[in-house]
């Protein structure tokens, strides 16, 4: 028989098939029905979910082309209050041999409907206010605000009404190399595709585009599995998400718990940071204080990771732009406060590319700053500046978008090779790349030779009593360049007499 005696029969047979595919509607109702119904799906307010699993953190490679590192993620629990728009993410994270317990709060301040979103991190025992958008996180999800957007349960509430009244059929498709029905909805403005095993119409997963804080925009998509009935709901136990194909996170839920009581202990915010929740709350928000080290010299402390502003005549410079752009604005809106006349800040220097210290770069480029850069690690920084930020716009997407088709360079990045200077013949401030730490190669540090102040982040935190191989690789480097120094700035915690990293360092001679 020849092909083209073939085409009609083939015709007839996938129009066949093509009558037997359920409809979107039948589809979504097929997978509700499964899961216990739209009457309980409807009666959720609140989820709270433990478990332990890990999670890959992107931009925390040791050398450009490493592959990223996992941390694990244990002692897991996922509060979300659906009607209160609220979410909590507390857990234990190990990554290497540092441990952190942490939790991450979005929550509400105010009363009734003038409540407003704040957020409110502890990191141990140590807890801060800062605006929504200034929330990290290194669980499953990137932000308690993720959590709740990206829940199975409040996903499939919203998938039943946006097939309300489409006609569309779900083809067969495939899902994780198995076969599945594919439906497509429109999910917070954008295309989500979810895909539902054929004969059970269990959800096995979804896709769709998100902004990470690194990456920028990349296809994400979250398997789901191991469904098992929690009062009368039948719910996933296991959830898996990928980035561009790369394994994001990965999670095994122990106990699930629809509708109970939520401790509202770990929404509250104490008393003594009602200030800063009103300031959260009517605006971009995470606390920076500035500590004058010297003339023109400070350090500008963040929560949990600083920056050094140094003054020059006619500019300033920032020696990191650490955290989230929220940081930026705050570190930006604190140095104008300190140092009047206004100056611009001219220059943002990088000390290595990991991501908590390069999270507020795109902020600062946003302001107008150029980035000064280790010539190793341009392409990472320019992959994060250049990446595009459309699903969760920032101020440098938005201001990128205005340049296109224009002569304009919208982003400024200067390299160097080893060592760099920057002199106006009263103030010098040199920067030495250390080649050879065990935290990131190279990491650079700045240095001020005539306030003999030196800045590092990440290999020593002033006052720890002990050496590690981070602050050896530290003492090491900086005696073999025979700088002078007085006094240590960290990218973490306060400062310290070099003595004091001489001393843990085993070295008993003096500068």
């Amino acid at each position: 028989m020849s092909i083209r005696s073939l085409a009609p029969a083939l015709v007839v047979i996938l129009l066949a098939g093509c009558a037997n595919d359920p409809g979107y509607r039948d589809m979504v109702d097929s997978s509700i029905a499964a899961m216990g119904g739209l009457d309980r799906l409807q009666g959720i307010e609140t989820i709270v979910r433990t478990g332990s699993g890990s999670r890959t953190i992107f931009g925390q490679e040791r050398m450009a082309g490493d592959e990223p590192r996992a941390a694990e993620v244990t002692n897991y629990t996922e509060s979300l209050d659906f009607l209160g728009g609220r979410a909590a993410l507390e857990y234990d994270m190990t990554f290497g041999t540092f441990q952190q317990h942490r939790r991450e709060t979005l929550t509400k301040h105010g009363r009734g409907a003038n409540a407003m979103p704040v957020g409110y991190t502890m990191v141990g025992d140590r807890g801060t206010v800062v605006s929504p958008n200034a929330l990290p996180g290194y669980s499953v999800f990137d932000s308690p605000q993720m959590a709740l957007n990206r829940d199975v349960l409040n996903l499939m509430f919203f998938a039943n009404e946006a097939v309300a009244t489409t006609t569309r059929v779900a083809m067969l498709n495939d899902f994780n190399g198995a076969p599945a029905r594919r439906v497509e909805i429109s999910f917070e403005g954008q295309s989500t595709q979810l895909y539902f095993e054929p004969e059970t119409s269990v959800l096995l997963g979804f896709e769709l585009m998100e902004t990470d804080p690194y990456l920028g925009d990349v296809p994400v998509q979250y398997s789901l599995g191991d469904y098992r009935d929690v009062d009368g709901l039948m719910v996933p136990h296991q959830m898996g998400i990928t980035k561009n194909s790369v394994e994001f996170s990965s999670m095994r839920y122990d106990s699930i718990t629809i509708n109970g009581s939520l401790d509202e202990e770990i929404f509250s915010v104490p008393e003594e940071a009602q200030e800063d929740a009103e300031i959260a709350a009517n605006g971009e928000f995470a606390p920076v204080e500035m500590n004058r080290l010297a003339r023109g010299v400070y350090q500008a402390v963040g929560f949990s990771h600083n920056s050094m502003v140094v003054e020059f005549p006619d500019y300033l410079v920032v020696i990191e732009a650490p955290g989230t752009g929220a940081q930026s604005k705050s570190l930006n809106d604190a140095i104008y406060e300190e140092l009047p006349p206004l100056k611009p800040i001219e220059y943002v220097i990088v000390t290595h590319p990991h991501s908590d210290h390069v999270g507020g770069l795109r902020r600062m480029v946003a302001m107008g700053a150029k980035i000064l850069v280790e010539q190793r690690h341009e392409e990472a920084i320019r992959n994060l500046i250049e990446s595009r930020h459309g699903y969760a716009p920032d101020e440098l997407h938005a201001m990128s978008n205005t340049l296109i088709g224009s002569s304009s360079e919208p982003v400024a990045i200067e390299t160097f090779d080893g060592q760099y200077e920057l002199s106006d013949g009263n103030r010098t401030l040199q920067l030495f790349a250390l080649e050879d730490t065990p935290h990131v190669a190279p990491m650079v540090v700045a240095y001020l030779p005539r306030e003999r102040i030196l800045f590092e982040s990440d290999l020593y935190t002033p006052g720890q009593p002990n050496a590690s191989p981070d602050s050896s690789s530290l003492f090491e480097g900086i005696s073999n360049l025979e700088l002078n120094i007085r006094t240590i700035v960290g990218g973490h915690g306060a400062t310290a007499a070099f003595d004091q990293l001489e001393e843990i360092s085993g070295d008993s001679g003096g500068e």
